[in-house]
C-alpha cells in the first residue's frame, strides 16, 4: 500500500480502460435509520462504467466489517481491483 503526497493528490487519475479494475469508494453518513437499523451507505464506484454499489451498514461497524462487506458485495461479483481511491476516513486510518 502506498500513500499519495499532496502534490500528487491534485493530479488527475488515469482513465481506466477495463471495468472493475479501478474503483472509487466513499461513505455517506448521518442518514435516518432504515427498517434494518442501518444508518450509513458504503459507495463503491467503478471508474470505467460509473456503475455503483450502494451497501448499507451501521455507523458503529468497524473497518473489518466494512472490508467484509466489500468482499461479499463487490469482489465476489467483479473480482479484485487493481486500484482503489478512497476518502481518508478515520475508521480506516485508525485501523490499517
Amino acid at each position: 500500500m502506498f500513500t499519495i503526497s499532496m502534490i500528487d493528490f491534485y493530479t488527475s487519475l488515469p482513465i481506466p480502460n477495463i471495468p472493475w479494475i479501478d474503483l472509487s469508494i466513499d461513505f455517506v453518513l448521518g442518514l435516518p435509520r432504515s427498517k434494518s437499523r442501518k444508518d450509513c451507505i458504503f459507495m463503491v464506484v467503478d471508474r470505467f462504467s460509473r456503475m455503483t454499489h450502494f451497501i448499507p451498514y451501521h455507523k458503529v461497524d468497524n473497518a473489518c466489517l466494512v472490508a467484509n462487506l466489500f468482499l461479499k458485495e463487490v469482489i465476489r461479483l467483479h473480482g479484485l481491483p487493481i486500484t482503489i481511491v478512497l476518502y481518508k476516513d478515520s475508521k480506516f486510518l485508525n485501523h490499517f
